[in-house]
C-alpha cells in the first residue's frame, strides 16, 4: 500500500489500488443498470433518423429480423399495389418509438416519407416497434373511414400478432403488407 504523501505541512494518504477499483467497479454497475433499465432508449429511432427506403423498395428493417425472402414479398407487393395507381404501402419495423403512441408515430413517419400518391393521400404505413411490442397501420385521409381503421385492427389482431407471438415475423409482416394492399384495393 502506498504511503502518504508529505507536501509541506499536510499529510495526504493516496488512495489504494483496492479503493480505486472498486470505485470504477460501481461507476460501471451504475452505468451498466441504466441501460438494462431503459432498454427502449439504447435502440429508439428519432423520426429524422429513420430515412426512407431506397428507390424500388417499400420498406425499412432497423431490426434485421426480416430475411431477404420476406423483405422481396413486401417490395413486390408494394410495387404492384403503387402500378395499379390504387395507393402506396409503406413498412417500417424498428426497435422502439421511445415511448411515443406508435399510431401517431406511423402517420407522422407516413408524412415525411411521402407514403401516398399526390393529392390522393392514399397511403398506408405498417409500422412495427419490435422491443416495445407494438404495432400500428397509418392510413392516409384518402382512405381512412371507419371501415378501413377496423379492418387494420383486425390485420394487427388476427393476422399479426398471432404470427409475432410464434416468432414468424417475416409471415406477421409479410400477411399484413397483402392484407393492407387488399383493403387498399377495396
Amino acid at each position: 500500500t502506498p504511503g502518504p504523501l508529505n507536501v509541506g505541512q499536510v499529510n495526504i494518504q493516496r488512495p489504494s489500488i483496492g479503493y480505486r477499483r472498486g470505485r470504477m467497479r460501481a461507476v460501471l454497475t451504475l452505468l451498466l443498470a441504466a441501460a438494462t433499465l431503459s432498454p427502449q432508449s439504447a435502440f429508439a429511432e428519432s423520426l429524422s433518423s429513420l430515412r426512407p427506403p431506397p428507390p424500388g423498395s417499400w420498406i425499412v428493417d432497423r431490426t434485421g429480423k426480416l430475411s431477404p425472402d420476406a423483405l422481396s414479398r413486401v417490395n413486390a407487393v408494394a410495387t404492384e399495389l403503387d402500378a395499379s395507381g390504387v395507393g402506396q404501402l409503406g413498412v417500417a419495423m424498428i426497435h422502439s418509438t421511445d415511448g411515443r403512441d406508435p399510431l401517431a408515430y406511423a402517420t407522422e413517419l407516413s408524412n415525411r416519407w411521402g407514403v401516398g400518391h399526390a393529392g390522393r393521400d392514399d397511403g398506408a404505413l405498417l409500422l412495427v416497434a419490435l422491443n416495445d411490442r407494438k404495432m400500428a397501420i397509418a392510413l392516409g385521409s384518402g382512405v381512412d373511414d371507419d371501415d378501413a381503421v377496423r379492418a387494420t385492427r383486425r390485420i394487427i389482431d388476427e393476422g399479426m400478432a398471432p404470427e409475432f407471438r410464434a416468432g414468424r415475423f417475416d409471415e406477421g409482416v409479410a400477411g399484413a403488407a397483402e392484407s393492407i394492399a387488399r383493403l387498399l384495393r377495396s
